[in-house]
C-alpha cells in the first residue's frame, strides 16, 4: 500500500497555541495534497496533529473550515487528534477520516507518558497533582483497536508506545501495519529523536510487521519486518515523504506468548 507521511515541522509550542490552528491545518492540508499528487493511498499525520479537539463520541467530522479533510484532499487520512469526554476527561488518540466526513473508532492511547499526560499517585497523594497539574488531563485507553481501510488493518502505537511490546497484542487482533504516530518537537535539538526510532525497531521484529512513522520534527521513516529502516526523513523542514509497506499476516512465538517465557 503507498503511503504518504507527513512531517509538518510544527513548533512544540505552536501546536497548542488557538491562534495557530487555522495554518497549522493548511500546512497539513498542502503536505497532504503533495502526497495525494504523488500516488499516496493514505497520508498519515502525526500524533495530535489536528490542531482542534474532536468530541470522542464524534463519528462524523467537523464541516467548513475546521474539517479535518479540507477541499483538494481526496482522503481518506490517519491523523493524530485530541479528543474530549464527558467528567473532563480528554484523550490522546488516533483516527481515520474518510472523504465522506466519517471519522473511525478511535484509538486512544493505552500507556500515558508519566508527568506529561498523566501523574502517578496523583489522586493519593494532592501535592503532585498541584505540581504537575499540566500532566493529569488525560485518560488512558481501554481497548485495542484496529484501524482498518480497505486492505490495510493498522495497529496504532502513539508516541512512545512504540518502545514497548504493545504491538504483539495488535498482531494478535488482526493488525497487518503497525503505524506510529509521534510528536518529537519538544526534543528538538537532542538525541531523544534517534533513539526513539531505534527502540522502534524492535517492535517491527518482534511481531514481522513493516511499521511506518509519522513524526513531527523526528525521523519520518518506514522500518520493514526485520528492522531494516527502508526510508526516512529527517529534514526539519515540513514535508511529505512515500513508502509502500508491506501488509503482513501471521502469529509469532512474541506475538502469541509475549515476554512471560523469560
Amino acid at each position: 500500500m503507498t503511503i504518504g507521511l507527513v512531517q509538518p515541522g510544527i513548533e512544540a509550542r505552536e501546536r497548542w497555541e488557538a491562534g495557530r490552528a487555522v495554518s497549522i491545518l493548511e500546512k497539513l492540508t498542502e503536505l497532504t495534497k503533495t502526497a495525494e499528487k504523488r500516488g499516496a493511498e493514505l497520508v498519515v499525520w502525526p500524533e495530535s496533529a489536528y490542531p482542534y479537539t474532536i468530541p470522542h463520541s464524534m463519528r462524523f467530522g467537523a464541516r467548513g473550515p475546521r474539517a479535518l479533510l479540507q477541499p483538494g484532499v481526496r482522503g481518506p487520512v490517519l491523523s493524530g487528534v485530541y479528543m474530549t469526554g464527558g467528567h473532563g476527561m480528554s484523550y490522546n488518540s488516533a483516527v481515520i477520516a474518510w472523504a465522506d466526513g466519517t471519522l473511525s473508532d478511535p484509538y486512544d492511547k493505552r500507556h500515558l507518558l508519566w508527568f506529561g499526560e498523566t501523574v502517578p499517585l496523583a489522586d493519593e497523594i494532592p501535592w503532585l497533582r498541584k505540581a504537575f497539574h499540566r500532566g493529569t488531563g488525560l485518560q488512558p485507553g481501554e481497548a485495542q483497536v484496529v484501524l482498518a481501510h480497505g486492505k490495510m488493518r493498522a495497529g496504532i502505537l502513539n508516541c512512545y508506545e512504540d518502545t514497548i511490546g504493545l504491538a504483539g497484542r495488535q498482531a494478535q487482533e488482526g493488525a497487518n501495519l503497525l503505524v506510529n504516530v509521534t510528536n518529537d518537537g519538544w526534543f528538538v535539538g537532542s538525541a531523544e529523536s534517534e533513539l526513539h526510532l531505534r527502540l522502534s525497531v524492535m517492535r517491527s521484529i518482534e511481531v514481522r510487521r513493516d511499521m511506518v512513522r509519522a513524526v513531527n520534527l523526528g525521523p519520518t521513516s518506514w522500518v520493514d519486518a526485520s528492522g531494516r529502516i527502508r526510508s526516512r526523513y529527517s529534514d526539519d523542514m515540513p514535508a511529505p515523504i512515500l513508502v509502500r509497506p508491506a501488509l503482513l499476516d501471521g502469529q509469532t512465538f512474541f506475538a502469541r506468548f509475549g515476554d512471560w517465557p523469560r
